[in-house]
């Protein structure tokens, strides 16, 4: 019929409905049970904030994200990058670097999964020189170890 909407098109109220119901039934389960905050009263609900002042947090933890993520690939560009260094000095003084700045960022970051993880420069030394004894064995013809 041409006045029947789609069963995909729902009015508002029926979804309010499903929400509701949901919602109950997750309360009956005991599915809200432990949250944590459960019980205590709303952080900072009677500060007054300025205009605005949620869209300033929003872009802050954006900031922190962005932040997070350009560690992430400057993780990964110096790991290619640390097959390449003939030293190990350069090596550790690359990386402590690296943990350095990412420290900075974990001691500013407000979310935990904007977290970085430090590089394990000890584990990253030991590839390294896993890396540079695969790359000196004489290999033969046929690209095999010669041993």
């Amino acid at each position: 019929m041409a006045g029947d909407k789609p069963e995909r098109f729902q009015s508002v109220t029926q979804i309010e409905g499903i929400a509701d119901r949901a919602i109950r039934e997750g309360q009956e389960r005991g599915e809200f049970d432990d949250l944590p905050g459960h019980g205590l009263p709303i952080p900072d609900l009677d500060t007054e904030r300025p205009a605005g002042w949620w869209a300033t947090r929003w872009i802050e933890a954006e900031k922190q994200r962005v932040t997070a993520e350009e560690l992430r690939m400057q993780q990964r560009s110096e790991r290619n990058r640390a097959v390449h260094l003939s030293d190990v000095g350069e090596l550790r003084a690359v990386l402590e670097s690296l943990n350095k700045t990412i420290a900075k960022h974990n001691r500013a970051s407000t979310r935990p999964d904007h977290h970085v993880e430090p590089v394990d420069i000890h584990d990253a030394i030991a590839v390294w020189y896993r890396l540079r004894r695969a790359k000196q064995q004489p290999r033969s013809r046929w690209g095999l170890s010669s041993r």
